[in-house]
């Protein structure tokens, strides 16, 4: 996990490793503006700036935690890097020390996203690639109807109110 002390005003007082590491290395844009000495709120007001409605709950949270007006706060987000884009869950926890502060840790949870995804867009690429096909005879007023139809397309919207094999296109 990637953690940041604050100060009561928001101030980051302290960071481990894993924070300066994805902040140095990987120019994670969800840390890099918030090294030690930087205001962690205005890094989240710039994100909220932008419409980011996952940073204007972060703000709220973070901001409830160290007044005192919540006992923590959790809040998933993703975070886009030059790398690749992922997710995290933050959770605020606070000092219980005179000074006050919080806690701020950001935990990768982008392998657990995935897993959640993969089922529903399973789901929507099995439903989009079905195979249409009509193979048979049809005969109407001794007029013979016959063909082979294959559709591997992912969209078959456009097959719509054609009749293969003579076959109105609701039968197919």
């Amino acid at each position: 996990a990637n953690l940041a002390v604050l100060d009561k005003s928001g101030i980051i007082i302290a960071v481990n490793a894993a924070w300066e590491k994805a902040a140095r290395e990987d120019q994670d844009a969800c840390f890099a503006r918030s090294g030690v000495g930087a205001n962690y709120l205005d890094a989240v007001r710039e994100a909220q700036d932008l419409g980011s409605e996952e940073a204007t709950e972060a703000c709220a949270g973070i901001q409830s935690v160290l007044s005192g007006a919540r006992p923590a706060f959790m809040r998933e987000y993703p975070c886009p890097s030059p790398r690749q884009s992922r997710w995290f869950a933050m959770y605020v926890i606070p000092l219980f020390t005179a000074q006050g502060g919080a806690v701020v840790a950001h935990v990768d949870i982008t392998e657990r996203k995935r897993a959640e995804r993969e089922p529903h867009e399973l789901e929507v690429h099995l439903r989009q690639a079905k195979k249409l096909a009509s193979i048979g005879v049809s005969v109407r007023s001794w007029v013979a109807f016959h063909g082979f139809a294959l559709n591997v397309s992912t969209d078959l919207s456009e097959l719509r109110g054609i009749g293969s094999c003579g076959l109105e296109p609701e039968q197919l």
